[in-house]
């Protein structure tokens, strides 16, 4: 992307504002970045979400082998 924005920018005149490619590459530049956080926001919530109810799982399975436990002691 900096490639393509110098390459642009060296074959147009050099004026003082801003022109049409410029923010046509910023806004480039804020899409791919936003695409980016939006992958990892994304990851981390579902892997988040796996790994607690991984972890609730386990926990209720370790409930389950101490109840079972403390009937076969008290029997």
């Amino acid at each position: 992307m900096t490639t393509i924005s110098n390459g642009v920018r060296s074959s147009l005149p050099r004026i003082s504002y801003v022109k049409a490619i410029d923010i046509y590459l910023v806004t480039c530049f804020v899409f791919v970045f936003a695409a980016l956080l939006e992958y990892a926001a994304v990851n981390y919530t579902y892997w988040g979400k796996r790994a607690k109810k991984k972890r609730q799982a386990k926990g209720e399975a370790g409930k389950a082998k101490s109840a079972k436990g403390e009937t076969r002691a008290s029997n």
